[in-house]
Parts: C-alpha cells; sequence; structure tokens
C-alpha cells in the first residue's frame, strides 16, 4: 500500500515537472517575442517567423505518459481494497467492476472521472503507439501606422486524437503554411488600434504588446502565458 501511494506521487511529480516545462517553452517563446519587436526597427513591413516547436511536444508527449502512469499506480493503490483484486490491477478493470457494480468500493469515484481517464488513456496511447505530437508556433511582428504590434502565433494542441493520415513529402513541407492557415480566424481595427486574431488566441487590443489567446474550436491553446 505505501509503495503505491509513494510511487504515484513521484509520478505525479514527474507530471507536474513537465508541465512546468511546458510552461517554460511557451514563456520562451513570448520572451523571444518581445526581445525582436525591441530589435524591429521598420516603419512599414513585417518581420514574421514560424517553426517547430519540438521541445514542447517532447514536454507533453512525457506529461501524458507520466500521468498515465500515475493513474496506474493509484489503481493498484485502490485494488488493494478490493477482494480478488492486487496491485497490478488495470484501471480499465476498476472501470468495468464500477460499472457494473455501482456500490463496490470506489464506484463512486471511478465513475466521477472515467470519461476523463479514457480521454487520457486514449490520446496518450494514441501518441506513444500510432502517432508523434506535432507543435508549431512563433510570432509576428508588423508596423501599422507607425506602431509596432506583436503577436504570439499560439503552440495548439488538437482538443481529441485527429485521424491518422500519413503524411507525404510535399504534405510536411507545406504543412507549416496549412497550419498557419488554420490559425487565422479574422482581423480586428478601431480608430486608433487594431489586432490580429487567431484561432487559440485571447485578443489584446494594445500595440507593442503580445496579444494571446481565446479557444479555437479545432483545438486548444496550452498554457498561455501573459
Amino acid at each position: 500500500m505505501e509503495s503505491c501511494v509513494i510511487r504515484a506521487v513521484k509520478k505525479l511529480q514527474a507530471a507536474e515537472y513537465h508541465h512546468a516545462n511546458i510552461e517554460l517553452g511557451i514563456r520562451d517563446l513570448h520572451t523571444a517575442a518581445r526581445r525582436a519587436a525591441r530589435s524591429f526597427k521598420g516603419t512599414h513591413g513585417k518581420m514574421f517567423g514560424r517553426g517547430d516547436k519540438d521541445e514542447i511536444a517532447f514536454e507533453l508527449d512525457a506529461f501524458l505518459a507520466a500521468s498515465r502512469s500515475c493513474i496506474d499506480f493509484i489503481s493498484g493503490m485502490l485494488a488493494l481494497h478490493i477482494k480478488g483484486m492486487n496491485r497490478r490491477t488495470s484501471i480499465t478493470s476498476l472501470l468495468q467492476m464500477a460499472n457494473k457494480n455501482p456500490v463496490a468500493p470506489f464506484s463512486g469515484l471511478l465513475i466521477k472521472w472515467q470519461k476523463w481517464i479514457e480521454q487520457l488513456k486514449e490520446y496518450r496511447d494514441e501518441c506513444v503507439h500510432y502517432q508523434t505530437i506535432y507543435m508549431s508556433g512563433d510570432f509576428e511582428i508588423e508596423s501599422r501606422h507607425g506602431k509596432k504590434v506583436t503577436t504570439v502565433i499560439p503552440v495548439l494542441v488538437p482538443k481529441e486524437i485527429l485521424p491518422d493520415k500519413p503524411t507525404t513529402r510535399t504534405g510536411r513541407n507545406v504543412m507549416m503554411l496549412v497550419d498557419i492557415h488554420k490559425c487565422r480566424n479574422r482581423r480586428c481595427s478601431s480608430s486608433r488600434q487594431r489586432s490580429v486574431i487567431r484561432c487559440g488566441e485571447k485578443s489584446h487590443r494594445h500595440s507593442g504588446g503580445v496579444q494571446t489567446g481565446q479557444v479555437c474550436p479545432r483545438g486548444r491553446f496550452l498554457w498561455s502565458m501573459p
């Protein structure tokens, strides 16, 4: 029992560690955007950058693995209190038990979190066994009416698993352009200020600052930093 608790806590700490690294990666993106804005001297035109964010994708991969592992150890801890089960009993077996017998130990807790647990399992399993996580992001700086406007292009991850379609060489080459196209929603303007709104961004109508996140219906923006 004590070993299961200690191991579950260790995996939870691992998930928190990778979560913090994702936040750091997003923060670095904003820092780079502000640094580039200070060095941008143009009175017209724009500076645009976008690239793969593999380091953030790797951390998300590790976060999913640690979170899934934490659930496994918690399952073992709960199973020790149920007749006929042991510390190697899977979360799948526990959920099946809970649905068959709603009055069994921990059934209420398991059923309450079943949807979230299954979503995490599916996402993690797909990323580990079948697909890799693709992420991109960067920033755009442009001069508008004598003012510099900086827009952070957010790092997006699908809210749900996307269809597994093999890519082609041409498709990989234009992936970034397609990604940019998907992320553009609309532009808005006022008499004194104008901001770019992209999926996954909030619009803060100001010049020279970083603009971030309103949730895109096709995905969600992870850990937006101001």
